[in-house]
């Protein structure tokens, strides 16, 4: 399975957006007393396949890398009232 199939699977599963933005809301109350590494290898295991970059804090989420098409993926949380939704951003 290529990246962007894992990227797609990944945004289309409702436990990945529970658990992300559960983690999102307890590091917004731990943030001063938990270490973030602590989060960001639940996030690593969260994502599960190759080419995991990074744990970002702002916004919410984690970067991975497809080197085979020359890009970069940002998935993240986004808040809008209500809601939440998990996104992804493409660079190159």
């Amino acid at each position: 399975m290529n990246t962007e199939k894992n990227v797609i699977a990944f945004l289309n599963n409702k436990e990945n957006i529970d658990t992300l933005r559960n983690l999102k809301y307890r590091w917004d109350e731990e943030k001063d007393f938990e270490d973030w590494n602590e989060y960001d290898n639940v996030i690593k295991c969260l994502w599960n396949n190759p080419g995991f970059v990074k744990s970002t804090k702002r916004p919410f989420g984690f970067k991975i890398e497809d080197l085979d098409q020359d890009r970069v993926y940002h998935i993240f949380l986004k808040f809008q009232k209500n809601s939440v939704t998990l996104m992804a951003k493409v660079t190159s």
